[in-house]
C-alpha cells in the first residue's frame, strides 16, 4: 500500500525532495533487477506524489523520468503506474 507525502513547509518540502530522489533510485534499481512487483508499489506512491498539487515542477520532472524509465523497460506488460486515487483534495 503507498502512502502519499505531506507537505509541510519549511521543512516538509525538504523531506520530500529527499524521499523523492530515494525513491527514485529504488524504483531505478528494482528495474535493473527487473522486479516488477517492487516497481509498481514504488512507482504508485511517485504517481501519487507527483500528482499532489503541492509538488513543485522540479519534482515532478524527477518522477516523470522514474516513471517513463520503469514503462520503457517493462513495456506493455509493465506495472500501471497510476496513483492509487485522484487527487480530489479530500483527506483519506
Amino acid at each position: 500500500m503507498s502512502t502519499l507525502a505531506i507537505f509541510h513547509p519549511p521543512q516538509g518540502l525538504a523531506l520530500v525532495t529527499r524521499l523523492v530522489w530515494q525513491s527514485c533510485r529504488a524504483m531505478r534499481e528494482a528495474i535493473r533487477a527487473g522486479d516488477r512487483c517492487r516497481a509498481i508499489g514504488i512507482g504508485q506512491w511517485l504517481a501519487n506524489t507527483r500528482d499532489a498539487p503541492e509538488c513543485p515542477e522540479p519534482l515532478r520532472r524527477t518522477i516523470a523520468g522514474a516513471l517513463e524509465d520503469a514503462l520503457a523497460t517493462f513495456g506493455g506488460s509493465g506495472p500501471a503506474l497510476e496513483p492509487l486515487q485522484s487527487d480530489d483534495g479530500e483527506v483519506a
